[in-house]
């Protein structure tokens, strides 16, 4: 796992600037990356105000060795995405799926309509494909 999350890493180090993007991670101290050139947060509240999109991603919990919570609802009550979290603020709300319903995501927030989860999913080939076409051969 170590190794996938650096290596993510160094991707969206490179590729997200290219299109304009500042990137933060809110995450517990356990996920969180050594490298100290991308900002990071341990609460979401921090940075919301800041933000136009947010990108949750899924608690991945079967790929890792230990638990680092007590349990899911442990987990959720700090880093799920309520309404709570949005309030009214414009920002739109992304996740690849699968979404873990009231621990990544609430339930309230999968019918909001800044949930554009549906047409991220619904346009992930030809995003990917934009994106290798912009960034090869440079």
């Amino acid at each position: 796992m170590i190794l996938e999350l650096q290596e993510l890493q160094v991707q969206i180090k490179k590729l997200l600037p290219r299109f304009g993007m500042d990137v933060c991670f809110v995450a517990p101290d356990c996920f969180k990356s050594e490298d100290p050139d991308f900002k990071q947060y341990d609460n979401i509240s921090e940075i919301i105000d800041e933000v136009d999109v947010v990108m949750s991603l899924r608690t991945q919990l079967e790929r890792h060795n230990e638990m680092y919570f007590a349990s899911l609802h442990e987990y959720a009550k700090d880093y799920c995405i309520t309404k709570d979290t949005f309030g009214d603020r414009d920002i739109l709300l992304l996740h690849p799926g699968p979404v873990n319903r009231n621990v990544d995501i609430s339930d309230e927030m999968l019918v909001d309509p800044r949930n554009k989860i549906l047409e991220q999913v619904r346009n992930g080939v030809a995003v990917r494909m934009a994106i290798l076409k912009k960034t090869s051969f440079r």
